[in-house]
């Protein structure tokens, strides 16, 4: 019997586009009598995930709907690496980056093909299985030198199976890039620069994540927890890691605030790796100490963009982002539902009709400090208000500001 594998079975179907986690107490301890440990402070570990929605059946059940908003759009290409036009090395990996989650099933080398004068090259394709939104694409051997052209076809679709072209054109290319392979084998090692000097002090407790940028872009399964270490003196803080290859930069988000005036160290280890396989030749590491004040000032929301389907809430900075899972926490957290208040109505009349939240999908970006809602229904063309309820809080426990009508914005609801 393989005692490190927990097999999880739900008594009853899960609801499609609900937010589950799964919690692991600290009371699951190993044959020694240690405690799990993982990225609740409390000890433990949970994962959080939203169960699709509907599944798109065909393009006769949606008529004419494809592409026109909301539920409807298609997925697409946010970034490629190398970049249109660039020259990689013979050892060069690829690396696609899509707008949402993508349809692993569709992710194969039926639908994604590298070509050179027309011939297709053998590759593998891999889906990062945390966002499902990166692809890497690793050619069997080294590429020789010439030109190259990568392409995805549009039978690939989003996790609720919207594919980026209709049933016309899925065998047709509906995203392609060039690039030229040239030179000699790259054989550099990444490096790291923090957005702070190693040493630094006063270093706010409550930013939210800690931002690194690399010299190269890296391989996105190389950066685990295991290989990415937070630090107080010499015991290890719970966090998360974020990867945005389009902007080659590393977030560690701590799993909690940090404590002021506090000595943290964070270590990219030889694990790490750029994409083409080169690991840091040691260790680096970034030392800071924290403000020994806390910041006093409460959140504000500075934007709200909404569509028929969607809507994205921006704020001033880090807020409480907790589950239901963590009952005292999720009072404050602008994943509750409860709080926020949305309406909408005619242009000059946003507050007509309310918009209910109940079996929407809410979801938070720790780095743009954002809270995404899908799953409405809301007339195109109306205007939309809305008001974040007095109980949402920062990550220091200040609450949002209400004066002057900082917890709300009106907007009109785009095409």
């Amino acid at each position: 019997m393989d005692t490190n594998t927990i097999l999880f079975t739900p008594t009853a179907n899960l609801t499609s586009s609900t937010l589950y986690t799964l919690v692991i107490t600290n009371g699951v301890t190993a044959d020694s009598g240690q405690s799990v440990e993982g990225n609740r402070t409390v000890g433990g570990h949970e994962i959080t995930f939203t169960t699709k929605g509907s599944s798109f059946a065909n393009f006769t059940a949606i008529g004419a709907n494809y592409a026109t908003g909301g539920q409807y759009m298609p997925p697409f290409v946010e970034s490629m690496i190398p970049a249109p036009g660039i020259k990689v090395a013979p050892n060069a990996k690829l690396l696609l980056t899509f707008n949402e989650p993508m349809s692993t099933s569709t992710i194969s080398t039926v639908n994604i093909k590298l070509k050179k004068s027309g011939v297709i090259q053998t590759i593998t394709v891999t889906t990062d299985n945390n966002t499902r939104r990166t692809v890497t694409i690793t050619p069997s051997s080294a590429l020789s030198a010439g030109d190259y052209e990568l392409e995805v076809l549009g039978a690939v679709a989003n996790t609720t199976g919207i594919p980026m072209r209709n049933d016309q054109n899925a065998a047709m290319p509906a995203f392609t890039s060039r690039f030229t392979v040239s030179g000699s084998t790259d054989s550099t090692a990444p490096t790291f620069q923090a957005t702070f000097t190693s040493g630094a002090t006063e270093i706010p407790v409550n930013d939210g994540y800690i931002e690194f940028g690399a010299g190269e872009v890296l391989d996105p399964s190389t950066l685990t927890t295991s290989n990415v270490t937070l630090q107080r003196g010499s015991t290890c803080e719970t966090a998360t890691i974020q990867y945005d290859p389009g902007d080659n930069s590393v977030y560690l988000v701590p799993s909690s605030v940090l404590a002021p005036n506090t000595t943290y160290t964070v270590t990219f280890g030889t694990g790490v790796k750029d994409l083409n396989g080169n690991p840091l030749t040691s260790s680096q590491a970034f030392s800071f100490t924290t403000a020994s004040t806390v910041d006093s000032a409460g959140p504000k929301i500075r934007e709200a963009r909404c569509d028929d389907y969607t809507c994205t809430f921006f704020f001033t900075e880090a807020v409480v982002n907790a589950t239901q899972a963590d009952s005292a926490n999720y009072g404050a957290s602008v994943l509750n539902p409860g709080n926020f208040t949305l309406t909408q109505g005619p242009i000059g009349n946003p507050t007509q009709t309310s918009v209910s939240l109940s079996g929407t999908t809410m979801s938070y970006d720790t780095v743009n400090f954002s809270m995404k809602v899908e799953g409405l229904t809301i007339p195109r063309g109306n205007e939309y208000r809305v008001v974040a309820n007095a109980a949402i809080k920062d990550l220091t426990g200040n609450a949002i500001v209400t004066a002057g009508s900082a917890n709300q914005i009106t907007g009109a609801i785009e095409d």
